[in-house]
């Protein structure tokens, strides 16, 4: 299957779980963060907040906080 082919809701689901279970597999991240954002006006608000909470517990630095840059001194962040 590809990601293309699971609802929001199933994409969802999907991403929470593997978050919740720490099965780490950064490709399916990846699919999950780039079908979500293509889709991003089908996901009702549940599925939107549980998707991107799955994506920023991930150790991924491309989505968690622990990756994000600081911004050089004197611009924001």
């Amino acid at each position: 299957m590809r990601a293309a082919d699971f609802t929001p809701r199933q994409l969802s689901n999907l991403a929470w779980a593997c978050a919740v279970l720490h099965h780490r597999v950064p490709a399916l991240f990846d699919a999950v963060a780039r079908e979500a954002a293509a889709r991003l006006l089908d996901f009702d608000a549940q599925s939107l907040t549980t998707t991107a909470w799955a994506l920023v517990t991930n150790p991924n630095p491309i989505y968690s906080n622990e990756g994000r840059r600081k911004a050089p001194a004197g611009q924001p962040e």
